[in-house]
């Protein structure tokens, strides 16, 4: 669907959110590939870098340092078998670049990647914003999730009508020290359901009017407190990190099948217009004689209407069956789409 722009996606979390080890996790677990669908980067380098990352997190407990002052920007694939479905111009920021000032009055130091994510976010796709499960409601916790809150809604105002509409991922890691929290009789969806009420309290930005938000734990590891950057490398086992990108690329193909309906729509209408014309021309007194080229343009025109609308088609029923597939994989987090809750087999 290489019709479909590069979906940006930006990452906000707080130092130590474990928003990096998400990454490195999710990108091990999405280039081997989940089920028939695997992510590539396209920089050799960077592919070969985020391997060793995790090869030496598995192997010696390493965890990966956190996110310099320059961002990680990475470019990925996403396939199915063989064939790419869509592109993913990815940033990870620091910890610290949306707590920072931005400028120099009353006194701060100017931050460049402070200022750069600003910019960014206001023509970013899908956001993630990343919640340290084990420290839920926790004071500090409450002061980053504000800066979140007011910088998704900044972006919000300063996006432009045209772009499709925002997407965002409330990334809860280290989710199974919360989840061994709640009642291990219930489903995780049901455990979800019981610390959505907290998290609202913290991100009520999930029921923005214009946009869709999900829910998703995310767990690397059972690893407890690291000591000196260090974890028991046998705690290592990944959880739903597969999960975030399925929805993002779900909710991009549902905004475009939106898109698509309009230009239908469009299509459509200029198509019964051209056919009108033709036919009052055709129905004139001598028009055929002596309008020839006018019906000439007329035709043309609607056959080259007729040939978009199919093109149109082609890539909506292509949106509809790839918007199909994901959204079984998606099916057991909760979202909320323009503030209200999405039942599953609404989405």
């Amino acid at each position: 669907m290489d019709w479909i722009r590069p979906i940006v996606v930006t990452m906000l979390g707080a130092p130590m959110s474990g928003k990096t080890t998400f990454l490195l996790g999710m990108y091990a677990t999405m280039s081997l590939g989940e089920r028939a669908y695997a992510l590539l980067e396209k920089d050799q380098d960077k592919d070969f870098e985020l391997g060793r990352a995790w090869d030496r997190l598995c192997a010696e407990g390493v965890l990966p340092p956190p996110t310099p002052e320059e961002p990680f920007e990475y470019r990925f694939t996403f396939l199915h078998g063989k064939d790419p479905l869509l592109r993913l111009d990815w940033t990870d920021f620091r910890g610290g670049a949306m707590t920072t000032p931005l400028g120099e009055a009353n006194g701060f130091i100017e931050s460049p990647d402070a200022r750069r994510l600003v910019q960014r976010l206001a023509a970013t796709d899908s956001v993630y914003l990343v919640l340290d499960g084990s420290r839920l409601g926790a004071s500090p916790q409450a002061l980053e999730t504000r800066r979140m809150t007011a910088l998704v809604r900044s972006a919000l105002l300063e996006r432009e009508p045209a772009r499709p509409a925002l997407s965002v991922v409330v990334l809860l890691t280290k989710a199974d020290r919360l989840l061994a929290e709640l009642p291990q009789h219930l489903t995780i969806t049901q455990r979800l359901d019981r610390a959505l009420e907290t998290i609202l309290g913290l991100l009520p930005v999930m029921r923005q009017p214009g946009m869709t938000a999900a829910l998703c734990p995310v767990t690397v590891g059972g690893f407890g407190a690291p000591t000196r950057g260090r974890v028991d490398p046998a705690t290592v086992r990944p959880f739903w990190l597969h999960k975030p990108v399925m929805f993002t690329m779900f909710h991009r193909l549902r905004e475009e099948r939106r898109l698509l309906d309009a230009e239908l729509g469009s299509l459509g209408a200029r198509h019964r217009h051209l056919t009108a014309e033709l036919d009052r021309v055709n129905g004139e007194r001598l028009g055929r004689l002596l309008r020839r080229a006018e019906l000439r343009g007329l035709e043309s025109e609607r056959a080259q209407v007729e040939e978009a609308w199919w093109v149109a088609d082609g890539r909506r029923r292509m949106t509809d069956h790839w918007g199909a597939t994901l959204r079984e994989e998606i099916k057991e987090l909760p979202v909320f789409r323009d503030g209200a809750r999405v039942e599953s087999d609404d989405l």
